[in-house]
């Protein structure tokens, strides 16, 4: 059963998003860009539709929506008291994680990283 308060704030949350992404734009658009009326219109709808959408997925489960994007695949977690149990989760395949290891350290192995994967390198 849809909860129609969810649906609702959600849905009031995206106009209130659409009208600040279309109001910043009007107001301050990047050098270069002049806003047109479609473009806006369409961060408007698209703005409303997600809040729309994130309001009656209420109990959808991720693991499979996850899992079939290819962000996440199946995995077993210990537990951590007596170390038999195992319990039923997911986990990010690795191009999808960010952890503090992954900074700019020199011995966090980043460069080596960036080299293999042929990306320029970052500024800064």
């Amino acid at each position: 059963m849809v909860n129609m308060k969810r649906v609702a704030v959600a849905t009031v949350i995206g106009i209130l998003t659409g009208l600040y992404c279309t109001g910043s734009l009007v107001i301050s658009p990047p050098p270069g860009v002049t806003p047109e009326p479609w473009f806006m219109v369409m961060i408007f709808y698209g703005r409303i539709l997600q809040g729309f959408v994130i309001g009656i997925t209420d109990g959808i489960s991720l693991h499979p929506v996850l899992r079939g994007a290819g962000i996440a695949e199946p995995a077993e977690i210990l537990d951590r008291r007596s170390h038999r149990r195992s319990r039923k989760g997911i986990r990010l395949l690795p191009p999808w994680t960010w952890h503090a290891a992954s900074a700019r350290h020199p011995r966090s192995g980043f460069r080596d990283q960036e080299r293999a994967t042929h990306h320029p390198p970052y500024p800064g």
